[in-house]
């Protein structure tokens, strides 16, 4: 009987670098995902905040609620991109979350499977207008800005949009997200990257004041 080849042992050696090399590419490419769930759970959380709705006047609807969520993905994903290439890496996991259970939901909720992927391309687009419109603002840590963008947005919060300057949850809301945005960028990078990240509360009076200058540098 002639010798094989290559000795049993180096096939079994390279056949389990191989499957541990592949196992290990897994890994790494799930990794984004996990910490993106990670993320998306804590940002439902945040935006599920009853002050949101009381005091900052967000809008207690479904469009109201997603605009809430949007706001908190739009200021992770403003961090995330500062975070080099693994950041953008978890930020499109992130949107890709979010993608996920809006599907998720309006199939819950009876919509129409021919009209559910319209629907989530929509809201999708809505994430990227959101990010693009509030993100010059942010950078300014400029609260009016902000506050102005929102208005621009349409339909974050209730109210006469003519009004919004003079209505108190408006701007507490742009204070707010400068405060998260800082929490954000006081975060250790790599424990951003691994979904451990903390969102300060609502304060639940800030409703009642006028606290915009309190988010400007």
């Amino acid at each position: 009987m002639s010798k094989p080849i290559v000795p049993y042992w180096v096939a079994a050696v390279g056949a389990l670098i191989v499957i541990s090399g592949a196992a290990d590419l897994l890994r790494r490419r799930s990794r984004p995902s996990r910490a993106a769930s990670k993320i998306y759970g804590l940002i439902v959380t945040a935006a599920r905040q009853p002050a949101l709705y009381e005091h900052a006047k967000v809008a207690d609807t479904l469009d109201g609620r997603f605009e809430a969520v949007t706001l908190f993905t739009v200021l992770v994903l403003d961090r995330l991109l500062a975070a080099g290439t693994d950041g953008a890496t978890v930020a499109r996991a992130l949107v890709e979350a979010l993608i996920a259970d809006m599907d998720d939901q309006m199939r819950e909720m009876g919509v129409g499977d021919l009209t559910v992927p319209k629907r989530v391309k929509k809201a999708a687009a809505a994430v990227y207008d959101r990010l693009a419109a509030y993100r010059p603002a942010l950078a300014a840590n400029d609260g009016d800005a902000l506050t102005a963008a929102f208005v621009t947005s349409g339909l974050l919060l209730d109210g006469n949009t003519d009004n919004a300057r003079t209505t108190p949850g408006w701007p507490s809301l742009a204070a707010h997200a400068l405060d998260v945005r800082r929490a954000l960028a006081e975060t250790d990078v790599r424990a951003l990257l691994d979904g451990r990240i903390e969102f300060p509360d609502y304060p639940e009076q800030s409703g009642e004041t006028d606290p915009v200058a309190s988010g400007q540098s």
